[in-house]
């Protein structure tokens, strides 16, 4: 009887992973090749598709697109293969259009859920033509995931969501670089939700190189959303628009010459913004209690007009801002100065004089609006934050030029084309760098040229736990570490608990690896904790350092530096264990540091 058991299990295990891997499909690269696979698996109807059917494209491979590929109620998912763990990495899978053209202008039109995994999309198509947008999600009640991406290059929408209201968005370990239009700012979006609402937003630890906006949202707004460990590098116009959410948690990520097109004073509607800024800040959150675009299940989405419900919507909210640092090249600020005072600068009809009425200015990290919102709503907080930090990249975008050409041709109506998108490569061609039909070119790039690793030690160890701010990416050590230690669970966690209201936006670290100008020590976070707690201080000087956590009746408990350490901002972790690497109870501790003649106490607490 146990024979025939055992028999019986295995036959049904071999069934079972027979009938899985059936359900990955290999696709081979070449021309129209995905969508043939696509369509033999709707040979009589969209009913026909095959559920959990996964298509698989070689890491290397090049699938050109002759016509786009259209769903109808089928999830579509598309999956390269990761990167090898030794040896030569020909890169990911690069979907492409053949040429641009046909409606809709675009690569995946879905009508129903659609994945994508480690796949690299371009708009450009082959004959350096563009395509106007690459994903396309319209179906009511749809999801998308992007995972482990890279798209390349849009003068228009990498990513748009619309029809309404959605059910989950995610967006992670994904690269969006040059989604720039060489006329105006309104152009290049990596991710656009057009008049649409989600249930769930989810972006983190992503990248964002030279995009005219980084992240649209447009009117209705989300239930959920989580911007967390992102990097953003030259966003002309908006880092995020309308932020209308209803929980929301944006946090440990850096912005650096977002919206660095700046704000010119007459283009305010009277009363539109009370500082002035139009559309704001890089931080600028709206009023929820006009919209009932926050998801929940409804399939169309609409404007809530009585003014009980309006109050106890607005009444529901959870925003938490924390833990993000925002800075800008000086060149930018030349560039305003230059605006404001010179007579040839060019204006709209009935727009006045430049250095007037007109005069341009750089977007603040938070504007007063925004602001007076954290100081009154009992449940935002807007906590941690920094300004003026430069990071100090180690090899991001050097197109100040071009990037200042764009500048010159919006402001001065010169009605010159310019690419301010980068290539990394030295006097090449975009094209040529990253597009694999090159003649010249035995492959192609897999590698993106950025290295958005940085100096700046504040940065380092700015965000929640002690770890990078930014995308974690470019810090894979430090990733496996942060998400061994709960990843955006303890991340969540950590905002939750941050109390409502509105801190001042700090200074932190101007130039790259600046030495502090005291010494000092910060109170740990988080506090309460459990099980591990950051600890930071700061030093004015090298020196002979020690930190020590006692207990209430003074008792040494633990020491967690004791030696020589370099001047600057440091961070180290308390487990919540003692000397012999046995936890200790619940209750409160104190810290002692020490350096020279400096002392510094504080109270930290460990709940259980």
């Amino acid at each position: 009887m146990t024979k025939f058991v055992v028999s019986l299990f295995c036959i049904l295990l071999l069934v079972c992973t027979s009938a899985q891997a059936q359900l990955v499909k290999n696709v081979a690269p070449g021309t129209g090749t995905l969508a043939a696979a696509v369509a033999a698996d709707t040979v009589g109807g969209a009913q026909n598709f095959p559920a959990g059917r996964v298509y698989h494209l070689t890491r290397g491979g090049i699938y050109l697109f002759n016509g786009n590929i259209t769903t109808n109620g089928f999830k579509l998912t598309i999956v390269g293969d990761p990167p090898p763990a030794t040896g030569n990495d020909p890169g990911p899978a690069f979907i492409q259009a053949t040429s641009p053209g046909g409606s809709p202008d675009n690569l995946i039109n879905a009508y129903g859920d659609l994945e994508l995994r480690n796949v690299w999309v371009t708009s450009w198509a082959q004959g350096n033509a563009v395509q106007w947008q690459n994903i396309s999600l319209n179906k009511l009640n749809s999801s998308l995931i992007i995972d482990s991406c890279i798209f390349d290059y849009s003068n228009g929408v990498s990513i748009i969501l619309q029809g309404g209201h959605h059910n989950k968005y995610i967006s992670r370990n994904t690269i969006y670089r040059n989604q720039v239009s060489t006329s105006q700012w309104w152009c290049g979006r990596p991710n656009y939700f057009n008049s649409s609402s989600v249930d769930s937003v989810w972006v983190e630890n992503c990248t964002f190189v030279n995009e005219g906006f980084s992240f649209q949202e447009q009117d209705y707004g989300n239930a959920f959303f989580l911007w967390n460990h992102n990097t953003l590098i030259n966003t002309a116009k908006f880092a995020m628009l309308n932020e209308i959410w209803k929980t929301a948690y944006v946090g440990n990520s850096i912005f650096y010459n977002s919206h660095f097109t700046g704000e010119r004073l007459k283009q305010d509607a009277p009363g539109q913004d009370p500082d002035g800024y139009l559309y704001g800040a890089v931080i600028d959150v709206d009023t929820l209690n006009f919209r009932r675009g926050v998801g929940g299940g409804h399939s169309n989405d609409t404007l809530i007009t009585d003014p009980t419900a309006q109050a106890a919507l607005e009444a529901s909210r959870n925003v938490r801002v924390a833990y993000n640092a925002n800075g800008r090249d000086a060149y930018l600020d030349a560039f305003y100065t230059k605006y404001n005072t010179d007579k040839n600068a060019h204006l709209p009809a009935g727009e006045g004089t430049p250095g007037v009425d007109t005069a341009l200015m750089a977007e603040p990290f938070v504007n007063v609006r925004t602001s007076n919102m954290f100081k009154t709503h009992p449940n935002m907080s807007f906590s941690h934050n920094f300004d003026k930090a430069s990071p100090g990249f180690t090899l991001a975008p050097t197109n100040q030029d071009s990037l200042t050409a764009f500048l010159h041709a919006q402001f001065y109506a010169t009605s010159v084309n310019v690419d301010w998108g980068w290539d990394g490569g030295t006097g090449a061609t975009y094209q040529q760098h990253t597009f694999p039909w090159q003649a010249n070119k035995t492959g192609f790039f897999y590698r993106t040229p950025e290295n958005l690793t940085y100096s700046n030690n504040g940065l380092k160890t700015g965000a929640i736990g002690g770890f990078p701010m930014g995308d974690l990416n470019w810090y894979p050590t430090q990733k496996a570490a942060w998400m061994a230690a709960g990843g955006s669970t303890a991340d969540i966690t950590a905002m939750k608990a941050l109390p409502a209201g509105f801190t001042a936006v700090l200074g932190i670290d101007q130039k790259p690896g600046a030495v502090p100008a005291q010494y000092s020590l910060e109170a740990n976070y988080p506090n309460p904790f459990n099980p591990s707690t950051t600890i930071k201080y700061a030093l004015s000087a090298a020196g002979v350092v020690k930190l020590v956590v006692y207990d209430l009746l003074g008792r040494e408990v633990r020491t967690l530096v004791n030696g020589n350490m370099p001047a600057g901002n440091q961070s180290v972790q308390w487990d919540g264990k003692n000397a012999n690497g046995s936890t200790v109870g619940s209750g409160v501790y104190f810290y002692k540091l020490t350096v020279g003649s400096f002392t510094a106490t504080k109270k930290m607490t460990l709940l259980k």
